[in-house]
C-alpha cells in the first residue's frame, strides 16, 4: 500500500504537504525493510493553566480581574508510532530519533 502525500486538512482543504512536513526514511532491520515516515502532523493537544499577571488581569478586556488562570493550548508530539501496513510507520520526528535508536544499522 503507498502512501498519499494529499492529506485531509482539518476544516477540509486538501493541499500537497511539503519537504519538510513529510520525510520518509528507511531502515534496514534483520525482520526485514522498514519504512518509518516522519509527519510533523503526528501531534496531539493538551491543555495548560497558566497563571495571569496582575497587569493582564487589571487591563484586559472585558474586564475580569477575578479570574486568576488561562487556558492555553499547545501542540505537543504524539508518542504513538502507527502501523500503516506490515513493514511501514508514521510517527512524529522526534518520536522517530528515538525509534532509530533502538534499531542500531
Amino acid at each position: 500500500m503507498e502512501m498519499n502525500r494529499v492529506w485531509a486538512m482539518p476544516n477540509a482543504e486538501r493541499r500537497t504537504m511539503t519537504r519538510n512536513e513529510f520525510i520518509s526514511t528507511g531502515f534496514f532491520h534483520p525482520l526485514g525493510s522498514i519504512r518509518l515516515i516522519e509527519s510533523v502532523w503526528c501531534t496531539v493537544s493538551e491543555e495548560r493553566a497558566i497563571r495571569r499577571t496582575w497587569r493582564e488581569r487589571l487591563l484586559s478586556w472585558p474586564w475580569r480581574p477575578w479570574v486568576a488562570e488561562k487556558t492555553i493550548v499547545v501542540q505537543i508530539p504524539d508518542k504513538h508510532v502507527y502501523q500503516i501496513d506490515r513493514y511501514t510507520f508514521v510517527c512524529h520526528p522526534a518520536i522517530a530519533k528515538q525509534v532509530k535508536a533502538q534499531f542500531p544499522t
